[in-house]
């Protein structure tokens, strides 16, 4: 199973201690991202040079099975260029039986020095459920089982029904219900 992350970062503005400030108006900001993702190269090249964003990598991965973090084998991840350099990452999960946990995690600054103020994490696993839309609404209340109290479980059911709208449920997707 292959992970594909595509990053579209935007300025946020200035940071100060560590948070975005809100100094800066936002028509200003709409105009620096419009001017990045505009066609003008010219403009963009004379605001912000030859890259607009720079972009930092960093990864994990975990077995879920036994709870051990483990070691990225450095021919599965790949950093490629998107709209940005190294915007885009790939990831080929390693052959086993177990269920793995990957996560991305970029750091953004843009070509003044702004930066985002958290990282934006990406995480993926080497296993789903394939929920055809259409068994959904029949597979999903089975799985779920009878509701055990004296409430029913129909904001679980509906959440459920929400998730797998895609086809899907993801290990993480499961667990959100699961709390």
């Amino acid at each position: 199973m292959r992970a594909l992350a595509v990053l579209a970062p935007t300025r946020v503005g200035s940071l100060e201690e560590g948070t975005a400030s809100l100094a800066e108006l936002d028509n200003v900001q709409e105009e620096m991202n419009a001017i990045a993702y505009g066609n003008d190269s010219a403009k963009r090249k004379a605001i912000f040079g030859d890259n607009v964003f720079a972009i930092q990598w960093t990864f994990s991965l975990k077995n879920l099975t036994t709870g051990r973090a483990l070691q990225i084998p450095t021919d599965r991840v790949h950093i490629l260029r998107g709209q940005w350099p190294d915007s885009k990452i790939s990831f080929a999960f390693p052959p086993g039986d177990d269920l793995l946990e990957f996560t991305a995690s970029a750091a953004i600054k843009d070509a003044l020095g702004n930066g985002n103020v958290a990282p934006i994490l990406f995480t993926f696993w080497n296993e789903q459920i394939d929920v055809a839309p259409a068994t959904s609404a029949s597979a999903i209340p089975r799985w779920l089982g009878s509701p055990s109290g004296p409430h029913d479980h129909s904001s679980l059911l509906g959440r459920a029904m929400y998730l797998a709208e895609d086809g899907t449920l993801t290990p993480g997707e499961l667990r959100s219900l699961l709390r």
